[in-house]
This record gives structure tokens, sequence and C-alpha cells, in this order.
């Protein structure tokens, strides 16, 4: 007797949820920052209309920093973060790209002043210094432009901070009146479509 073979079905395309989360805790450096940046492109060739970002930083690369957050700014999608842990020095850039934001109770923010590293032991002439000044000069102006034009912070306010000069830890609290923050509460993922990936690096 001839056997039947099971009826084959054909696959049925997913249908893209509308929203999904994602988790990054870790440096604002390569490869961590393209990990990121490539998830979320996938996001969007898949027809997400909404990422939240669940976010804790200690900062890292101001290349890095400065490049994500006009990348995060340019993508078709709407954009929230969630400071789950601590955001600091340029993660703070990169948080501010976001269109919604928000903090959870007992995290703060970290704002300082920029620092020029070395991989390894160099021997630099005067014109190489008065570069990585200027270099560094032109960071924390743009650092400043992105935080004014995102944030409600004063220029009063910023001067008050003086964190170029000396390190300042901004509480959730102080972080909603300065509009660095739209609202203190806990994180939460979307319940209707709890699709979360964490971003490795």
């Amino acid at each position: 007797m001839e056997q039947t073979q099971p009826m084959q079905h054909e696959p049925q395309p997913s249908v893209p949820a509308q929203s999904a989360s994602v988790t990054f805790v870790g440096p604002i450096q390569y490869p961590a920052s393209k990990n990121l940046r490539n998830h979320l492109c996938w996001m969007v060739q898949q027809g997400h209309k909404d990422a939240t970002i669940l976010f804790s930083s200690w900062g890292g690369s101001l290349h890095e920093g400065f490049a994500l957050y006009n990348f995060l700014r340019a993508l078709p999608i709407r954009l929230t973060m969630w400071n789950i842990g601590s955001v600091e020095s340029v993660a703070n850039t990169v948080f501010l790209a976001a269109d919604q934001r928000f903090a959870c109770p007992q995290t703060y923010f970290k704002l300082h002043g920029f620092e020029w590293g070395f991989p390894q032991p160099a021997t630099i002439d005067h014109e190489k210094l008065k570069e990585i000044s200027l270099s560094l000069g032109t960071d924390e102006s743009r650092y400043l432009s992105i935080l004014k034009e995102r944030s409600t912070a004063t220029d009063d306010e910023i001067a008050r901070f003086d964190f170029f000069n000396k390190g300042t830890v901004i509480q959730a609290g102080a972080a909603k009146d300065l509009g660095i923050i739209h609202d203190v509460k806990q994180a939460t993922m979307n319940a209707e479509n709890p699709l979360a990936w964490n971003i490795e690096y």
C-alpha cells in the first residue's frame, strides 16, 4: 500500500511587532556600538516602528559616541531610552538622542570633562599637543550644544555644575528638573509584544 506523505503547509509570513526592546549595558566603544547599530538597522528592516533601549554605560570613545548620537537621530523609528543603572561621560550624548527618555529610581547621570587616551606610551611634539587640545575643546563644545538642544538646562544651570572642571553626578530627580529625562519610574517592557534582545560585545 502506498504511504501518504503528510501535507506540507506553506510557512506563514510573520507579522513584525510594532515595538521591541533592546538592552545595552556596556561601553560606547567598538564593537559594542557596532552591534547596537547593526541590531537597530535589523529592527528597522523588520518593520518595527518603536524601539526601547534599556541603557547603562560608563562612556567610552568620543568618536563612537557622537557618531552613535547622529545615527540614532537618523533612524526612522520612535526611540525610547531608559537609564537602568548609570549614564556617564559621552554616553549622555547617546542617551539624549532618544525621543522619550526615562530613568529608573536610584539611577544617575555623570558628566565630566573629556580626556585623551593613548593605547601605548607615545612621544608627541608641541603641535600635536595643540591639535589634541583643539579636538577636546571641539568635542566639549558639541557636547554642550547637544545638551542644550535636547534638554531644558539653562546656561546658568550648566555653568553652576561646571562639570568640565569637576565631575558632576545628577540624580534621576534632578535630571527630570533639567529636562534630561521626562520622568522617573521603573522600566517596563511591552507586554503585548515582549520581544527583547541583549546586545553582546
